[in-house]
C-alpha cells in the first residue's frame, strides 16, 4: 500500500513585492523538507519505506517539490536572509523539526511548476521527475519568464526549459506539454486522464527493483542438480520460472534455488524480483545447457566363479574405464581378490558428464578331496 499526505505550509506574500514572493517559495520548500524528515523519523508508525519517498505539487506546490530536490544551501537566495522588515528565514533544513534525515525525495511530480535557477540543477542530483505543463500557461511560465507576467517578480524557468536542462545533466525526466489549458488542466478530462495515467506509471517505474543477473551452473548434466541465485533488496521475494527442469527448493520464492535437470537440451531460467512495495522488476533470464548422460552397460562378468582364470570385460558404449577389485585393464582377475562379493564399475565420461554402472560377482574356492579306497583283490570263484 501507500501512505499519502497533503502537507500544510506557510502561505502569503505581497503580490506587489518580488522579494516577498521569493521568500514565500523558500518557506514552502523549508516546510516540505520538514515534512519529509518527519515521515522518515516516524516511518515505523506510518509503515513507510524511507527509500521510497516521493513528492509532488500543483503550481506553488510544484515549485516546492522541484526546489526540495535541487536546491542547496549554497544556492540560497539573498532575499531569504535578514531584510529591513523581515527576519532571516534560516537554512533549508532549519525549520519545522530537527530530525536528522535527508530531506530530499526519490522522485517528484511537477504540475506546471518551475525553478528559480537552471544552474542549480546538477548532474549529481539524480532525482527523476515527471512534468505536465501548458505551453500557454500565463501564471507559471512554460519557458523562462516572470510569474503572472509581472516584471517585478523574479525570473523563473518553467517545465519547458527545466526538463531539457535536467536531461542534459543526465537526470531522467519526462515532459508532457499541453496546449490551450493556460494554468492547470484539471477540468479538461483527456488531459486529466493523461496526468493520472502517466504519473501513476512513472512512480511505479521508479518503485521497481532492478532484478540482478542470475548466477549459477550454466552447463550441467542430465539428472544433475544446478544451483542458482540472485541478489535482492531486503523484503523482496522472487518468482522463478524454470523450463526443462524442476525447482527443488524448499522455498520457491527465495533468492536462490536448486534445479533438477531431467531433460537434455538448451533450457532457460527466468526470475523476477518483487520488492517490499509490491513492485515487480524486469525479468532476468539465463540459458542452461543440459548434456545427456548416455546409458552404459558392460558384459563379460560372471555372477559367480570359482575359477582363477581372468574374464575379459566389454563396455558399451566403448571408451570407458573399469574399476574395482581385481581389475587389470579391461579384465577381472578372481585370483587377485580372493573369495567374497566384489563390485565392478564401468565409468564413461562424455563431455562434462559422467555415466556409470556397476555389477557384482561372487568369487569362491573349490576344494577337491581325493579319497583312496583299498578294495582288496577280487578273485573269481
Amino acid at each position: 500500500g501507500y501512505c499519502v499526505a497533503s502537507i500544510s505550509y506557510r502561505l502569503g506574500f505581497n503580490v506587489l513585492d518580488g522579494v516577498s514572493a521569493e521568500r514565500a517559495v523558500y518557506r514552502g520548500v523549508q516546510d516540505m523538507k520538514a515534512a519529509i524528515r518527519y515521515f522518515k523519523e516516524f516511518h515505523l508508525t506510518y509503515r513507510i519505506d524511507t527509500n521510497a519517498v516521493f513528492t509532488g505539487g500543483n503550481s506553488a506546490g510544484a515549485l516546492m517539490a522541484a526546489h526540495q530536490a535541487f536546491a542547496e544551501e549554497s544556492e540560497r537566495p539573498a532575499s531569504t536572509y535578514m531584510q529591513t522588515v523581515a527576519p532571516d528565514l534560516g537554512c533549508l533544513d532549519c525549520t519545522g523539526n530537527t530530525y536528522n534525515h535527508s530531506s530530499r525525495c526519490r522522485a517528484f511530480l511537477n504540475l506546471w511548476g518551475a525553478v528559480g535557477y537552471l544552474d542549480g540543477i546538477d548532474s549529481y542530483e539524480q532525482y527523476p521527475f515527471i512534468s505536465f505543463h501548458s505551453i500557454d500557461d500565463n501564471t507559471v511560465p512554460y519557458g523562462t519568464d516572470n510569474p503572472f507576467g509581472l516584471f517585478w517578480f523574479p525570473i523563473v524557468h518553467g517545465s519547458g526549459v527545466m526538463s531539457p536542462e535536467a536531461t542534459s545533466k543526465g537526470i531522467y525526466n519526462e515532459l508532457f506539454p499541453f496546449n490551450g489549458s493556460l494554468h492547470e488542466a484539471w477540468e479538461d478530462a483527456p488531459k486529466y486522464e493523461t496526468i493520472i495515467t502517466e504519473s501513476t506509471r512513472f512512480f511505479y517505474e521508479e518503485l521497481k527493483p532492478e532484478t540482478s543477473v542470475i548466477t549459477g551452473d550454466l552447463l550441467v548434466c542430465e539428472n544433475e542438480l544446478g544451483f542458482y541465485s540472485v541478489q535482492g533488496s531486503d523484503g523482496s521475494h522472487f518468482c522463478w520460472d524454470v523450463q526443462g527442469g524442476i525447482n527443488n527448493s524448499f522455498n520457491p520464492n527465495a533468492d536462490n534455488i536448486s534445479v533438477n535437470w531431467s531433460t537434455p537440451g538448451l533450457h532457460t531460467i527466468t526470475v523476477t524480483e518483487i520488492n517490499i512495495n509490491g513492485a515487480a522488476g524486469e525479468p532476468q533470464t539465463i540459458s542452461v545447457q543440459v548434456d545427456p548422460n548416455p546409458a552404459v552397460d558392460f558384459t563379460g562378468l560372471p555372477l559367480n566363479t570359482g575359477s582363477p582364470q581372468s574374464f575379459a570385460l566389454t563396455g558399451t558404449p566403448s571408451g570407458g574405464v573399469f574399476s574395482g577389485p581385481g581389475i587389470v585393464f579391461n579384465a577381472f582377475n578372481p585370483s587377485i581378490v580372493g573369495p567374497g562379493i566384489h563390485t565392478i564399475t564401468y565409468t564413461l565420461e562424455t563431455g562434462n558428464c559422467i555415466s556409470e554402472t556397476s555389477q557384482q560377482v561372487l568369487v569362491f574356492n573349490l576344494t577337491y578331496n581325493f579319497v583312496n579306497y583299498n578294495l582288496g583283490t577280487i578273485v573269481p570263484e
